[in-house]
């Protein structure tokens, strides 16, 4: 769990976006990944700065224990900052197992909630939302930054943009503001930012093959109270099929994404894909031919795909 520069530039947009963090809660208390220099930057960039403010001053904010990012909170308009776990040994003031239902006394007493990475390690990952999504104040934001794609063995799970979608809906009194991936490549300091797409709106599967490790940033706004009831997660493209089965239409449905998502017949091309990917694993010389002939598949589960992603221009990189 922590504050990496990612997430730090991901808090100083929400806040310009218009989100409160008077009174807000951390999943976890929240290690500073992000050096000064950058923070310092991302401040300034999203007008959180104070013009009185000294770079040394700064850095003494922190306090003499700079492992934490507690400080950064005040920058983007906290008053209040708890810290939740489910034991105090980091200095949380709020002790709860994630796994069991939240307490009554809990419900709507949060303006905002960000989790840096604590969700995916907790195995009862429904019961976690629900609390989260019960804590917030209506009109309060969940901030989520959470792996993707490529980090095996990082926690529990990797999660799919469209379980946010889905389970952030209107039906279960929430809206989903912002859902952005952020490729990252450790091998330098760049990132790039994509927005991605509702599967819902698209009208077939948002999917991503790529070699870099994944980030989502997503932000959620609480719009009213109601029982968040698990049966309105459903992936929407199943959802589609039943609801037109049920009308009536009893032809097949193609749900996989098989053909690019296209349903219908099979082109040769699409035949021939899979016998082209085992002769590319046996002769990597055939690879470079294999991507020319076939790349639409590679652009198509790809950041390329317009229809899924559209890129996030920034005017920095960290």
């Amino acid at each position: 769990m922590g504050i990496s520069p990612v997430a730090a530039e991901f808090l100083a947009l929400s806040r310009k976006d218009g989100t409160r963090f008077d009174k807000t809660l951390t999943l976890g208390r929240q290690d500073l990944v992000a050096g000064y220099p950058v923070l310092e930057s991302i401040l300034k960039q999203f007008d959180c700065w104070p013009s009185d403010l000294s770079s040394e001053s700064f850095r003494d904010s922190f306090g003499p224990d700079a492992r934490f990012g507690d400080a950064l909170f005040k920058y983007i308009g906290a008053q209040q900052v708890s810290f939740l776990d489910a034991s105090d040994f980091e200095g949380a003031d709020v002790i709860h197992d994630l796994n069991l239902p939240v307490p009554e006394h809990m419900k709507q007493t949060y303006d905002a909630i960000y989790d840096g990475g604590l969700l995916e390690h907790v195995f009862n990952a429904p019961a976690a939302f629900k609390s989260c999504m019960e804590i917030l104040k209506v009109d309060g934001r969940l901030l989520l930054v959470t792996p993707a794609n490529n980090l095996f063995g990082h926690g529990f799970y990797q999660f799919s943009p469209e379980l946010f979608f889905r389970l952030f809906s209107e039906a279960n009194g929430f809206e989903v503001e912002r859902m952005i991936a952020v490729e990252r490549d450790y091998r330098s300091t760049s990132s790039r930012w994509f927005e991605v797409h509702d599967p819902a709106k698209v009208g077939q599967r948002v999917i991503l093959e790529n070699r870099s490790p994944v980030t989502l940033l997503v932000r959620a706004r609480k719009v009213r109270v109601t029982d968040i009831r698990f049966e309105n997660v459903q992936q929407s493209d199943y959802a589609a099929a039943w609801e037109s089965f049920a009308d009536g239409d009893d032809s097949p449905h193609h749900t996989s994404g098989a053909n690019n998502g296209q349903g219908g017949k099979m082109s040769i091309k699409d035949a021939l894909r899979p016998v082209a990917h085992r002769i590319a694993r046996i002769l990597p010389s055939v690879n470079p031919v294999s991507r020319s002939v076939f790349g639409g598949y590679y652009k198509y589960r790809s950041f390329s795909n317009r229809k899924f992603f559209t890129p996030i221009i920034r005017r920095t990189t960290w």
